[in-house]
C-alpha cells in the first residue's frame, strides 16, 4: 500500500512539473505583433542663458511592429530578446522660446529590449520590459532643429493566447529619454505609452 501511495504521489509531481513546463512553452518560439500606441509625451527645452525655460505636453496615436523570440525556462519563466518600431510621428507638445513657438514632435523611434515573464496558466502571460529606446526629435518652427535621442524605456504586460497561433497583448511603457545638455535643443523628454495590439506566433 505504501509503494503504491509513493507511486501515485511521484506520478503526480511529475505531471504537475510537465504541466507547468507546457505552460512556459506555449509561450516559445517567434513571434510578431501590431499595436495601437496611446502617448502621452512631455518635452522641456532650455535657453540656460537667459534661464529660460518651457515645457510643452501632449497626447497623441502611433502604431508599433514588433517582433521577438521567446525561450521557455524551467518551469513557469519565460525569456523574450526583441525589437521594435513606430509607424507614423506623435505630437509631442509646444514650447515657446525668445518669442517663437516649437511644436515638438517624435518620430522614427525603435527599441531593443528584454522581456522576462511569468507563465501564471497556459494561456496567459504576464512580463516585464527593460528597453534600451532612440527616436528623432523635431522642434519645427522658426530656428528648429532635428536632434536624435536615446533612452531607457521600462513597463509591463499581459499576454493572452488565442489559439496556439494568435494572441493579444497589453503593456504599459515609460521612456525616459536622455537629457541634451544643449541651451538650444530638446534637453528633456518623457513619454508614458499604453499599447494595444495583436500578434502571431509561428
Amino acid at each position: 500500500m505504501k509503494k503504491l501511495l509513493s507511486l501515485i504521489c511521484a506520478s503526480c509531481a511529475v505531471l504537475t512539473a510537465s504541466s507547468a513546463f507546457a505552460q512556459a512553452q506555449n509561450f516559445q518560439g517567434f513571434g510578431a505583433s501590431l499595436a495601437l500606441n496611446f502617448v502621452n509625451t512631455t518635452s522641456e527645452v532650455g535657453w540656460s542663458k537667459f534661464g529660460i525655460r518651457s515645457k510643452g505636453s501632449d497626447t497623441d496615436v502611433d502604431y508599433a511592429l514588433q517582433a521577438q523570440y521567446n525561450w521557455a525556462l524551467g518551469n513557469q519563466f519565460v525569456l523574450g530578446l526583441g525589437a521594435s518600431t513606430t509607424l507614423g510621428l506623435l505630437n509631442a507638445g509646444t514650447v515657446t522660446m525668445r518669442n517663437a513657438s516649437f511644436p515638438i514632435r517624435i518620430r522614427e523611434s525603435y527599441a531593443l529590449f528584454v522581456e522576462p515573464g511569468y507563465a501564471v496558466s497556459k494561456d496567459w502571460l504576464l512580463y516585464g520590459k527593460v528597453a534600451y529606446v532612440s527616436a528623432k526629435i523635431e522642434a519645427t518652427g522658426g530656428g528648429g532643429s532635428t536632434n536624435f535621442a536615446s533612452g531607457t524605456g521600462l513597463g509591463f504586460g499581459a499576454q493572452m493566447l488565442i489559439n496556439k497561433s494568435w494572441y493579444g497583448q497589453a503593456e504599459w511603457m515609460v521612456n525616459q529619454y536622455d537629457d541634451r545638455g544643449s541651451d538650444t535643443e530638446i534637453d528633456k523628454l518623457k513619454s508614458n505609452a499604453l499599447s494595444l495590439g495583436v500578434g502571431y506566433k509561428f
